[in-house]
C-alpha cells in the first residue's frame, strides 16, 4: 500500500517537475537540469556607494536586485547549496540569499544587481 510520501513524490515527478506543466530546462552550474524558476521580482534602483560604486560606469549612480526563486530536486543538485553561495543559472552568476529544503525539494532565493 502507498503511503502519503509516495504519492507526493510521484506528484514531483509526474506533475511539479514536468516541462508541459511548471517546469523547464535551465543550465545550473554547467549541467542542463528541469527546474522550476518563478519570475523574477526587480526591486527598485537604490543609490549605491562605497566599492559598489567603483565597478559601476560613471554615469550610473544606481543598481537594481534582481530576485529568482528556483525550485530543484535534491538529487539534481551536485553540491550542497548554502546560504550567500555562488550558483551559475543560465550563464549568469548568481548569489544565494535563502535555501530551504523540504521533502527532498530546495526552494533556492537568487539574486543578481544590474544596471
Amino acid at each position: 500500500m502507498k503511503t502519503f510520501k509516495d504519492y507526493f513524490q510521484e506528484d514531483l515527478d509526474t506533475t511539479f517537475f514536468d516541462e508541459s506543466e511548471f517546469a523547464s530546462k535551465h543550465i545550473i552550474d554547467g549541467e542542463e537540469k528541469v527546474v522550476v524558476l518563478v519570475e523574477a521580482v526587480n526591486q527598485d534602483a537604490k543609490m549605491s556607494y562605497g566599492m559598489m560604486k567603483q565597478t559601476l560606469n560613471p554615469k550610473e549612480t544606481a543598481i537594481n536586485k534582481i530576485i529568482y526563486t528556483m525550485y530543484v530536486r535534491e538529487k539534481d543538485m551536485r553540491k550542497r547549496v548554502t546560504t550567500n553561495s555562488l550558483i551559475q543559472l543560465d550563464g549568469k552568476n548568481y548569489f544565494v540569499k535563502s535555501v530551504t529544503n523540504t521533502n527532498g525539494v530546495y526552494k533556492l532565493q537568487l539574486s543578481i544587481h544590474a544596471v
